[in-house]
């Protein structure tokens, strides 16, 4: 009898520990665009590649060049370009909505962004 509640515990643990960490990181690859407001002649956003690469988009001073998903947060690492200096960075975001078109994020002093999917990267259209 311990054997068989042994195996049931087994089962009920591997199907719980299913691909769904995998399933949740493909919402987030593509390329979203920063919700723009009013007058704003321009588009900015990331480029979330499945690799776990990641790349800017319309934002010449701060380049993304990696991601990872922990534990409900997209962290973002890359390098801010200024004045005669390149500064390594890393963000984290709290996700507090993500599905295939829309990406709500919130940082730790509560700034909200609210991202939308792009089919293509604006940097790569001619």
């Amino acid at each position: 009898m311990k054997h068989f509640f042994f195996f049931i515990f087994i089962i009920l643990f591997s199907t719980s520990c299913s691909s769904r960490p995998d399933e949740y990181k493909e919402l987030f690859t593509g390329h979203w665009l920063e919700r723009a407001e009013k007058n704003r002649h321009f588009s900015q956003g990331i480029s979330l590649n499945p690799d776990g690469t990641a790349s800017s988009i319309g934002m010449a001073t701060l380049k993304y060049d990696k991601w990872a998903i922990k534990d409900k947060h997209l962290i973002l690492w890359g390098k801010s370009i200024g004045n005669r200096q390149t500064i390594d960075f890393s963000e984290e975001w709290l996700v507090v909505e993500i599905n295939a078109n829309l990406m709500k994020l919130k940082n730790a002093k509560g700034y909200q962004i609210t991202y939308d999917r792009t089919e293509n990267n604006p940097n790569l259209q001619q």
